[in-house]
């Protein structure tokens, strides 16, 4: 099936290129840090709680994938 095309005989381009489905905090991942699968909403509420009250004894301490977790929450992507 060929492209539609306008009357001049350029390709018609889609008016909103397709959206990526949004991520949501019931999401499971599989954690290497902790070595267990979590839901997003488990991660954000672990890193938090570990950066706040300085736990350096806890995975979740600095860990850079919870940061950039916490960073999409912070922006609206999740």
């Amino acid at each position: 099936m060929a492209a539609r095309t306008s009357r001049k005989g350029k390709p018609m381009v889609p008016p909103h290129p397709p959206r990526k489905p949004r991520r949501t905090l019931e999401e499971e991942f599989f954690c290497d840090r902790r070595d267990l699968s979590l839901k997003m909403h488990q991660c954000l509420t672990d890193y938090v709680n570990a950066n706040a009250l300085q736990a350096r004894t806890s995975p979740c301490f600095k860990c850079e994938r919870g940061l950039g977790h916490r960073v999409d929450f912070a922006k609206g992507r999740i």
